[in-house]
């Protein structure tokens, strides 16, 4: 009884290699790896090997038999076509492999063949665009006169910012991928940057579509929350559209309220706001339910409205 890889030979002397598995069952349409690591191809209606030619697995995956019958692996040229397999000799499509200079390339989902001059979708329904060698765009690249950005795995970035190596910071819209410019972009966070007309993202104190905003260093918009800047100032931004609070209080922490003036930044010291006087630390925060003295006379504030009442003079 025939076992493993044996040599028949047929009645006009023509020899093949056929395979039998332990029960002596000939193998047929299937690949066989023997202890060596090598992988071989048995024809699915003769069950020889086959050689110098592909061969396709029950599952519908590809594998090419060379001149000796063996599975080739990794990166190969067949018929002209550049084609990839994996270390089980199973030919790779709709994927991105990389290779051993580190370069991605990708392969067609449908036939295989490495994809050059084009954009590709990949499996995670990323996208990555390949030059005329095959090898994956990678950083700011201009295509068809519009400006991308891939990642060093070669995939598009979208919806999000890239940091440059001079430091300034570019937005990449969700849709096309196509770098942002004199407009809104909105982050995975949930936050907002605005791009200026080169791109990049403005930063500090802006006036945009007629409102007062500011942007931190990092690009994001500040919204819902207090600012103080390098000389202790403290504004406020509105949650909703970010536009600076002016003439009107806000709270601006639990229990911590805050009046803003005219100019945005908020009040300190006495006040008289709504004809209440009140007083403001030299933060900005509204003194509430506490005593302050002032010009020697101790006075409380009401916990709730924060109005001034004399107690006794020091």
């Amino acid at each position: 009884m025939a076992i493993g890889l044996t040599t028949i030979t047929a009645d006009n002397g023509t020899a093949s290699q056929q395979y039998f598995d332990v029960n002596g069952v000939q193998l047929k349409g299937v690949a066989v790896k023997d202890t060596d690591g090598n992988v071989r191809y048995f024809d699915g209606k003769t069950g020889n090997l086959v050689v110098s030619n592909w061969g396709k697995s029950a599952d519908g995956s590809w594998l090419y038999l060379n001149d000796k019958g063996i599975a080739v692996t990794g990166q190969q040229n067949i018929n002209g076509q550049n084609v990839y397999f994996n270390e089980d000799g199973v030919q790779v499509k709709g994927e991105a492999i990389t290779d051993t200079n580190g370069n991605v390339h990708y392969y067609d989902r449908s036939t295989g063949n490495m994809v050059t001059n084009s954009w590709a979708e990949l499996p995670d329904s990323s996208w990555m665009y390949l030059n005329v060698n095959g090898v994956a765009a990678i950083g700011a690249q201009k295509i068809n006169g519009l400006e991308f950005y891939f990642d060093n795995n070669g995939k598009q970035v979208k919806n999000d910012k890239v940091i440059n190596d001079d430091g300034t910071i570019n937005y990449y819209t969700g849709m096309s991928g196509e770098k942002l410019k004199n407009d809104f972009g909105e982050l995975p966070d949930g936050s907002w940057m605005y791009l200026d007309n080169q791109g990049n993202a403005v930063i500090g104190d802006k006036k945009i579509n007629g409102q007062n905003l500011y942007f931190k260093i990092d690009g994001q918009q500040v919204k819902g929350e207090t600012y103080i800047d390098g000389v202790g100032k403290m504004r406020f931004y509105q949650a909703a559209s970010g536009e600076m609070v002016t003439n009107q209080f806000e709270q601006v922490a639990d229990g911590k309220w805050a009046y803003f003036g005219a100019d945005g930044v908020a009040v300190t010291g006495e006040q008289y706001i709504d004809g209440q006087d009140l007083f403001f630390d030299p933060t900005g925060y509204q003194v509430k339910g506490d005593k302050r003295t002032i010009d020697s006379v101790l006075y409380s504030f009401d916990k709730d409205s924060g109005e001034r009442q004399r107690l006794n003079t020091v």
